[in-house]
């Protein structure tokens, strides 16, 4: 009858509840973060692999078949990886450590791009590897998991669906503005930009992105209620516990 009653009150709760000012900054969160997550440029380097080989330089088609082979394998093992680090690392260091590695072998990359008769070209291959690898285990999985446990109760339903909507929204910008921005200012100066909305990425997890590691979705939402900060939610929920520790 629990079970009934709250299915039949999420139903009740439309896309305007994502707006009030307790759950406007989960929204804020989920959106964020996929939003980063596209436009870190991680399917268009999956979507166009063989052309961004090409532009970096490599003329053999079975170079640029095999190393688009290696971009997948190293995508699903590390993504394998991340499975097991989510809840032992914990979701900000991730995050911070994804965006920090995205966003420097994209810099590289670019760099590499721009001087290709100095840089060898493994290391164009070793720098999208390395930045599949630092997607895959903390920028790819970790908004799927996030948009699950920020929400309250009542409104998860609308929330995961707009996060989802953005998510696809926002793949759909890239994979759209992609070849464009290849054929325009070219391959450097695309990695690049996707490099600074990496970096832009380190802040809006340290200013946004609440650690939920641990804690159950009661706590989460009743952080939310309060009306506190979203992004002090591990901090207070530690003080609280190290309170009524010392007072028994």
């Amino acid at each position: 009858m629990v079970l009934t009653a709250t299915a039949k009150a999420g139903r009740k709760v439309g896309y305007r509840a994502l707006f009030e000012p307790t759950v406007r900054p989960a929204l804020i969160v989920a959106v964020g973060l996929f939003f980063l997550q596209q436009l870190s440029g991680i399917n268009a380097v999956i979507y166009y692999a063989p052309e961004i080989f090409d532009q970096a330089g490599f003329d053999s088609a079975d170079t640029r078949i095999l190393a688009s082979v290696g971009i997948g394998t190293v995508n699903f093992m590390t993504t394998i990886l991340a499975m097991f680090l989510i809840d032992r690392v914990g979701r900000r260091p991730l995050l911070i450590l994804g965006f920090a590695g995205t966003a420097a072998t994209m810099l590289i990359i670019a760099l590499a791009v721009l001087n290709a008769t100095l840089v060898p070209s493994w290391l164009v291959i070793a720098m999208l590897l390395l930045y599949i690898a630092s997607f895959a285990i903390s920028v790819g999985p970790l908004p799927h998991v996030m948009m699950s446990e920020i929400f309250p109760l009542r409104a998860r339903g609308p929330g995961m669906s707009m996060a989802s909507i953005s998510n696809w929204g926002f793949n759909f910008v890239v994979v759209f503005a992609f070849p464009l921005m290849l054929a325009g200012p070219g391959l450097a100066l695309t990695f690049t930009l996707f490099a600074v909305i990496c970096l832009g990425g380190i802040l809006f997890t340290l200013l946004r992105v609440p650690e939920t590691t641990g804690l159950s979705l009661e706590a989460i939402e009743k952080h939310l209620q309060s009306g506190k900060p979203l992004v002090a939610l591990r901090r207070e929920v530690f003080v609280g516990v190290a309170v009524a520790t010392y007072k028994k």
